[in-house]
Formats: C-alpha cells, structure tokens, sequence
C-alpha cells in the first residue's frame, strides 16, 4: 500500500540468507527470532562488507537497555518497540531510512 516490496523470513537463518541474495534498502529485524536470534543477525549483516551499507531497524517488543544498546553497539540505525508506535508511524521511520540509505 505504500510502495514498498517485502520480503519476509520466517527465521532468522533464512533471513540472513534473503539479504544476501537480495540485498534490500531497509531491515526491519526483530529480535526473537527461531535458528538465529536477531542480535547474531544484525552482527553477521553488520560484518560482511557486502551488507554492512543497508540501513536495519530493529522492530521488536524487547523493552530494556541491555537490548537497545547491543543492537544500537552493532549497528543498527534505530530500536523501535512494536507496542509504543502505531504502523503509520513505523512506516515513516522506514521511508526516512531509505531516504537516508
């Protein structure tokens, strides 16, 4: 409805696995995710010269500092909670992410 494609991983190896084949403008991670959490997900995308450009927000409902400054230490542009912002606002964050990228 807003003019972007996704694609969706139901995990988090299959998720590292689409951004290196598809290299997207933007990732949403969250961070409870089955086979790979999104902590270890955002590491791997942040050190592969290949993907380390793409923009990834961390979309999640893990409230708590320990959470927010890992993913904030490995390279993620923004740590949403789900739950504290309505979808049109996280649409926004996303648009303004890809026109930063």
């Amino acid at each position: 409805m807003h003019g972007f494609e996704v694609e969706v991983a139901s995990d988090g190896e299959e998720g590292i696995k689409k951004v290196f084949e598809n290299t997207p403008d933007v990732i949403l991670l969250d961070i409870m995710m089955p086979k790979i959490n999104g902590l270890n997900v955002l590491k791997e995308i942040k050190a592969s010269p290949q993907t380390k450009h793409i923009p990834v927000m961390v979309l999640t409902n893990l409230a708590g500092d320990q959470f927010t400054q890992r993913a904030m230490t490995l390279g993620a542009e923004n740590y949403v909670i789900k739950s504290n912002h309505d979808p049109m606002e996280i649409i926004q964050m996303v648009k303004d992410l890809v026109k930063e990228a």
